[in-house]
């Protein structure tokens, strides 16, 4: 299932039995692969981690797992210690372009995985305020680098292309036939 962050955050954990464990905070991301390997979970006993490897069933308003005991702390997580070291605040960090001086182009607002292969998917890049805010969606194959001090992406794939390729009204232009001229009207 496709999802972004602003969907997920807020997502009902429930047990097998329905009981609600808890809602997801945020997500643990991998800075060197995009991998997502966890969820932060806000439960009764705090702030805890929930493998994805423990979800049994994942829809749009609930994810389900066997029981309490598969939120556990961060410290009874070994395999996700060096990624915990490592991890980066994705929403709210800004992104540049990679190029001699990195440009900004905005801030990380969202970004998008697939909940099967839970591996960043997109990003979106806001600059602007309020009604004159510009969103640009940033593929995963243009992201070069995660870092403490930002999001460091490739230029736009068809960046070169675009500038090559024919507007609209050009190739509207050249499909639609030119209307046959015919003689003026004259009022007598």
């Amino acid at each position: 299932m496709l999802t972004t962050w602003k969907q997920l955050c807020g997502t009902w954990i429930l047990s097998r039995n329905g009981e609600p464990l808890g809602r997801v905070r945020d997500v643990v991301v991998d800075p060197s692969t995009g991998e997502i390997p966890a969820l932060w979970v806000r439960s009764a006993e705090g702030i805890q981690l929930l493998s994805l490897t423990e979800i049994q069933r994942w829809s749009r308003e609930e994810i389900w797992v066997e029981s309490l005991s598969d939120l556990i702390s961060a410290e009874e997580f070994p395999r996700l210690q060096q990624i915990l070291q490592n991890e980066v605040k994705i929403i709210g960090s800004p992104v540049f372009e990679q190029k001699e001086k990195p440009e900004p182009i905005g801030k990380c607002c969202d970004f998008s995985f697939d909940t099967l292969s839970p591996k960043l998917l997109s990003l979106e890049a806001a600059s602007g305020i309020l009604f004159w805010k510009n969103v640009r969606i940033i593929h995963r194959r243009q992201i070069l680098e995660i870092k403490e001090s930002g999001i460091f992406v490739s230029a736009p794939i068809l960046a070169e292309t675009a500038e090559s390729m024919p507007s609209s009204v050009e190739i509207l232009r050249n499909t639609i036939p030119e209307p046959e001229t015919s003689q003026s009207f004259r009022a007598e």
